[in-house]
């Protein structure tokens, strides 16, 4: 999972692991989570929601690209 993830190194193979032990960051915690609401689909974190300059919304639509990682049946909660 983690190979399809993409999420910095892979951890490095220790009995810790079997209990998930293992280091990751804020960032990548946060992106496998998305896993679970979003169907299996791995899709970017986006830190800002809207910006808005005089009653205007001025955000730029970024163009998301999701792929999936898991199955839907996997990640139902």
């Amino acid at each position: 999972m983690w190979k399809r993830l993409h999420l910095g190194a892979a951890p490095k193979p220790s009995p810790s692991i079997a209990v998930g032990v293992c280091e990751a960051t804020p960032y990548e915690i946060a992106t496998a989570y998305t896993l679970f609401p979003n169907g299996g689909m791995l899709r970017p974190l986006q830190h800002i929601a809207r910006i808005t300059s005089g009653g205007r919304d001025v955000t730029k639509k970024a163009t998301v690209v999701a792929r999936e990682v898991a199955k839907p049946e996997t990640t139902f909660l």
